[in-house]
């Protein structure tokens, strides 16, 4: 089984938050609505209708490692094979070396 899960890793808690929520606020809907959406301005506007908190129920969100890595251990102890990480913010360089460094080792060990 493979799995992608969606991150948002930022300098700060704050940061993540926000990163999430400008990238991947219209990311959150059930297929069934999204299917129903006609124009780019309706699909901007759903969006705005988003409050940021509505983003943690989606996307792992943090600037600490262990919330990343506690989150796919656990994902990984349901049996997927293969977990891809993929961060919804724009600052991807930050993300790749903070997951280099902090996360992806710590997972290695296990």
């Amino acid at each position: 089984m493979i799995l992608k899960v969606q991150v948002s890793y930022g300098n700060n808690e704050e940061d993540a938050l926000a990163g999430a929520w400008h990238q991947w606020k219209n990311n959150i809907f059930p297929s069934k609505l999204l299917s129903e959406i006609n124009t780019a301005d309706q699909f901007d506007d759903l969006g705005e209708k988003v409050r940021k908190e509505d983003l943690r129920e989606h996307v792992i969100i943090g600037s600490n490692p262990e919330i990343f890595i506690s989150n796919i251990r656990e994902y990984a102890s349901l049996g997927f094979e293969k977990i891809i990480i993929h961060n919804v913010n724009e600052d991807q360089e930050n993300f790749i070396d903070f997951f280099g460094k902090e996360v992806l080792p710590q997972l290695k060990q296990k």
